[in-house]
């Protein structure tokens, strides 16, 4: 998993939870 799919699944994810 490369760093830019890592912080867009990170911030998906997070504003999933919001």
């Amino acid at each position: 998993m490369t760093t830019s799919t890592k912080f867009c699944f990170s911030r998906f994810m997070t504003g999933n939870s919001l």
